[in-house]
């Protein structure tokens, strides 16, 4: 007889077994998410002295990711590795040194990480994004966040990547008006990555010389970018002139890319299928939390920071109860311990779809719909929960519009057919399927 989830800190068991059947497609990849922070775990009990790096992150999931980006665009991987270089050199002249270093370099080799997922037409795409295509990369841009918190990537990372996009001072493109006070180390990345991609040859432009560069960006200072960080970007360039610009070009000749082994071609395709499912998550919904078999969250979305004003950062390893979001039910009371849909799947092992009222700040409630979804080990016991949330008080974003991407994310542009990545993602889906064992009666 299976126990119900408590509102309170006491985990769910490990060992409980979910009677009852379970297909639900989606569950296969968000399980793999948890398998992400899973292996997290196991590696820090592994080794009780590791080096800055394992403290940042997990070295083997550095290695899949980098490896999957040097699949999806080798570019775009030589564009990172400069960009950390960069970014590490403007820090150690600001007085960066440890751990706080290894950090920004970290962040720097993969705020591009969100590309793993974006189509073709859009990442070699020889002009200017639309509208529609950069409100896209956004999209990938926060799954790329959603996959390194799985991966318990340290805080700091995860606040200078969250944080990157955004202008030093005033709001523009839709940027945020966030002032000086912005990690240090996500302005000194946003110097790097502008630096890097006017350097770089475009199919619509050939790169730009250093003096151009610097000139675009101490025009831009104390509104775009941090004015102190430029003129720390000047200084290191003019007092190592030779070693700066030749150190650049080492940074690509010391890259040699290899073929894919089985192992490393399995793992990249695990990971675009993450990035496949994880999109629709992002595009269609207003995001998604997954909490473990320890009932910590191990995951709280971008979108879901935005709707309910939560810092994520916050939130990462703390223990869920019925009171972590400001929910009500529809006739605006508290939730009692039954009325908690977490509770609820966890006690009949189904996926189910609930509606509540959110407060938002300021006190105004708001309708939403909760799709609560099981997760279950190859054992048939329950290994966590994931919860996904849509605002009904507004229809889809830009449904037509997202609908159009979606397809083309999917689907060869010239034939129609379903891409490789798609038909890989099916694959993947199909044969988890089939090879799943039955749930125990």
């Amino acid at each position: 007889m299976n126990r119900p989830l408590v509102a309170n800190n006491n985990p769910m068991p490990r060992q409980q077994s979910v009677h009852g059947s379970y297909n639900m497609d989606s569950s296969l990849i968000l399980k793999e998410l948890l398998t992400l922070s899973a292996e997290q775990d196991d590696l820090s009990l592994e080794s009780a002295e590791t080096d800055y790096i394992d403290q940042v992150i997990a070295r083997k999931h550095l290695r899949k990711f980098l490896t999957a980006l040097q699949a999806r665009d080798a570019a775009t991987l030589c564009h990172s590795r400069r960009v950390a270089f960069l970014a590490k050199g403007m820090a150690t002249n600001l007085g960066w040194e440890g751990i706080h270093l290894k950090q920004l370099e970290i962040a720097a080799l993969l705020h591009d990480i969100g590309k793993i997922g974006v189509p073709d037409h859009i990442l070699f795409k020889p002009g200017k994004l639309t509208s529609d295509e950069i409100e896209l990369m956004s999209h990938y841009h926060n799954i790329g966040l959603d996959v390194l918190q799985a991966c318990g990537t340290d805080h700091e990372v995860l606040t200078i990547l969250s944080q990157t996009r955004y202008h030093f001072s005033g709001a523009t493109n839709g940027y945020q008006y966030i002032g000086s006070d912005v990690h240090q180390g996500a302005r000194i990345l946003a110097i790097a990555d502008a630096y890097d991609s006017m350097a770089s040859n475009q199919v619509y432009r050939s790169g730009k010389g250093h003096e151009e560069i610097m000139a675009i960006l101490m025009e831009s200072a104390g509104t775009q970018f941090d004015g102190n960080i430029v003129g720390a970007l000047s200084r290191w360039e003019q007092n190592e002139q030779v070693a700066f610009h030749n150190a650049l070009l080492e940074v690509n000749r010391l890259y040699e890319p290899k073929q894919l082994n089985e192992r490393e071609a399995q793992e990249v395709n695990l990971i675009n299928n993450i990035f496949s499912y994880l999109f629709q998550i992002e595009s269609l919904y207003d995001g998604f939390y997954i909490v473990n078999a320890d009932f910590q969250f191990v995951l709280f979305s971008p979108g879901l920071e935005k709707l309910t004003d939560f810092n994520a950062i916050e939130l990462l390893g703390t223990a869920w109860t019925k009171n972590s979001l400001p929910l009500t039910n529809t006739e605006g009371t508290s939730l009692t311990s039954a009325d908690c849909s977490m509770n609820r799947v966890i006690t009949n092992g189904k996926p189910m779809t609930s509606e509540f009222m959110l407060e938002r700040p300021g006190g105004r409630l708001i309708n939403i719909e909760v799709q609560s979804v099981p997760m279950f080990g190859d054992d048939g016991h329950l290994v966590g929960v994931a919860e996904i949330f849509r605002d009904l008080s507004r229809g889809l974003k830009r449904p037509q519009e997202f609908n159009d991407l979606k397809l083309a994310a999917s689907m060869d542009a010239l034939t129609s057919v379903a891409n490789r990545g798609e038909l890989e993602t099916q694959l993947a889906i199909m044969l988890s399927r089939f090879n799943k064992p039955a749930f125990p009666r």
